[in-house]
């Protein structure tokens, strides 16, 4: 896990419904034992703790805008703080370009899928294909459908 790898010293689960939070703390404390982590209210998270914010919601496929579930975004980033808005999903959701019209980084998930579907293809094929090429695919079809 990133977080664990990377000596993360606190990751802060939000999710909407309260049990599923708690599934996902007791899967990752099973894997790492030691991470610091906690389920807070959706509602209340403050940007301002957090170096690297992850969706990892469907919220966004069709204009959904997270920060209004929340209830707030984020504040202009006027200091230029080193801080990263990061989608699974793999368009520009609004939660990636309000964070980036607020002045931060932001990645969508296109690497996430394209890793994934190069690890498969190794498993499968026994051959690593060309995670270029992959991408500029999938921008390809991507741009087409027109999402």
């Amino acid at each position: 896990m990133f977080a664990q790898k990377n000596n993360a010293s606190k990751i802060s689960i939000f999710n909407r419904t309260k049990e599923k939070a708690e599934k996902i703390k007791s899967d990752i404390k099973n894997i790492f034992p030691k991470s610091n982590i906690s389920v807070e209210e959706i509602g209340k998270i403050n940007f301002d703790e957090f170096d690297i914010i992850v969706n990892a919601t469907s919220l966004g496929w069709k204009g959904e805008n997270l920060f209004e579930i929340i209830g707030h975004a984020p504040k202009p980033n006027k200091e230029k703080i080193n801080k990263l808005f990061y989608d699974t999903v793999y368009i520009q959701t609004p939660f990636l370009k309000i964070a980036s019209k607020m002045g931060y980084d932001t990645e969508d998930g296109k690497w996430m899928l394209v890793l994934q579907g190069a690890k498969s293809f190794q498993i499968w094929l026994g051959l690593y294909p060309d995670e270029k090429l992959m991408l500029k695919t999938i921008k390809e079809e991507l741009a087409n459908k027109k999402i």
